[in-house]
C-alpha cells in the first residue's frame, strides 16, 4: 500500500482530505495524524459498481428510524378514525427519508474531516475509508438529497403551512447543523437533543399533519416513544467513540458525562420510552403494551454495557448494531399492536 505523509494544514493535505487525489492520483485516505503530518495512504482494490458505493453511503438500512416511525404514526391515525391522504403522505415520508440520507451523508463527511472516523474504525459508512467515495462526492450527494427532501414536502407545506414550515425549517436546521459548521450541535453535546426531536416529536407531528391535517397528544407521545429508542441508537454510537471524540475535540453528551454516567444514560432512553408506551397504552388500548416482550432484549443490551469495564471493551463492539436491532424489534412490535386496534 502506497503511503504520503503530508502537513496538516498545507494545501495539498486539504486537497487530499477533499477529493482523495495527491499528485494527480486518487483513492488517497488520511490514516491518522502524527504530529504535524497526516499519513495518507493510496486504497489499491477496486470499487464496487456505483450504485452499491452510493447504496452503501446512504446507510439504508438505518432509514427504519425514520420509517417505522412514520408507519406508526399512520397506523395511530388510521387507528382512530382518520381519514389518510394518500399521495401528500408518501411525499412527505419521501421528504423525511432524504433528510435523514443528507444527515447520513453530511455527518460522515464531517466525522472524516475532523479525523474521528478513520479506516479501521467503526463508525460511518466507510465509502471514504475504503476510498470508494470521496468527500466531494458524498457532500453532492448530500445536497441532491436535502434539495430531493424540499421539493418533496412541497405538497405538504401547500396543505398545512402553518405547521409543516415550523417542522421543515426545524429540520432544515438540524439536517445542516448537526454536524456542519457553524454550528455543529453533534460535537457540542446537543446532537442527543436533536435526534430526539428530529426522530419523536417533530417527525410525528409532521407524518401526522400530511396524513391527515391533524394531530393530538397520543401522535406527541408516540414521537416522543421514538425519540428516546433513536437517542438509544446515538448514544450507543456515542459511547463506544468516547476515547475518538475526545482526542479529536468533538463534545457528545457521552464524552462529556463519560463511560459510567453514558450507561446510566442509555437505561434512562428505555426506562422514558417505556413510560411513553405505558402513557399510549392508558390512551389508546392495552395492546400498545405488546412491545414489552422486548423488554428481556433490552435487559440484555444494558447488561453488556454494565459489565463492559471501559468505552472500547470488545464485547461492547456491536454494541451500537444491537441498538439498533432494538429500534427495529420495538418498531415492528408497535406497528403490529397498532394494527391490531383497527
Amino acid at each position: 500500500m502506497d503511503k504520503m505523509r503530508l502537513q496538516t494544514h498545507s494545501q495539498a493535505s486539504h486537497e487530499a482530505l477533499l477529493t482523495g487525489t495527491i499528485g494527480g492520483d486518487s483513492g488517497w485516505v488520511v490514516q491518522k495524524q502524527e504530529g504535524s503530518e497526516l499519513v495518507f495512504a493510496r486504497q489499491q482494490a477496486a470499487s464496487p459498481a456505483l450504485w452499491f458505493r452510493v447504496f452503501k453511503s446512504i446507510r439504508a438500512m438505518s432509514l427504519t428510524a425514520t420509517f417505522f416511525p412514520a408507519m406508526a404514526v399512520v397506523l395511530l391515525n388510521l387507528a382512530g378514525g382518520f381519514t389518510i391522504d394518500v399521495w401528500t403522505l408518501i411525499s412527505a415520508i419521501l421528504a423525511m427519508l432524504m433528510l435523514q440520507i443528507a444527515v447520513n451523508v453530511f455527518n460522515d463527511v464531517e466525522d472524516y474531516l475532523k479525523l474521528i472516523d478513520l479506516p479501521g474504525s467503526l463508525g460511518g459508512s466507510g465509502v471514504i475509508q475504503s476510498g470508494w467515495l470521496s468527500v466531494v462526492q458524498l457532500k453532492r450527494l448530500g445536497w441532491l438529497a436535502f434539495v430531493s427532501a424540499s421539493v418533496l414536502a412541497i405538497p405538504a407545506l401547500i396543505k398545512s403551512p402553518e405547521y409543516v414550515l415550523g417542522c421543515a425549517a426545524f429540520a432544515g436546521l438540524g439536517v445542516m447543523g448537526y454536524s456542519g459548521k457553524p454550528f455543529r450541535f453533534k460535537y457540542r453535546a446537543l446532537g442527543d437533543v436533536f435526534v430526539f426531536l428530529l426522530c419523536g416529536p417533530i417527525l410525528s407531528i409532521g407524518v401526522s399533519i400530511a396524513a391527515t391535517n391533524a394531530f393530538d397528544l397520543s401522535v406527541i407521545i408516540l414521537g416522543v416513544f421514538y425519540g428516546f429508542i433513536a437517542c438509544g441508537i446515538l448514544n450507543a454510537n456515542n459511547i463506544n467513540d468516547i476515547n475518538v471524540d475526545s482526542h479529536s475535540g468533538a463534545r457528545t453528551l457521552a464524552s462529556v458525562l463519560g463511560f459510567t454516567k453514558a450507561r446510566w444514560l442509555q437505561s434512562v432512553y428505555y426506562a422514558a420510552a417505556l413510560i411513553s408506551l405505558f402513557c399510549l397504552a392508558w390512551m389508546i388500548s392495552a395492546w400498545l403494551l405488546l412491545p414489552c416482550l422486548a423488554l428481556p432484549l433490552v435487559y440484555q443490551h444494558l447488561s453488556v454495557l454494565f459489565q463492559a469495564n471501559y468505552c472500547d471493551d470488545v464485547s461492547l463492539s456491536a454494541i451500537r448494531f444491537d441498538a439498533a436491532k432494538l429500534h427495529m424489534a420495538l418498531s415492528v412490535l408497535v406497528c403490529v399492536s397498532l394494527i391490531i386496534t383497527l
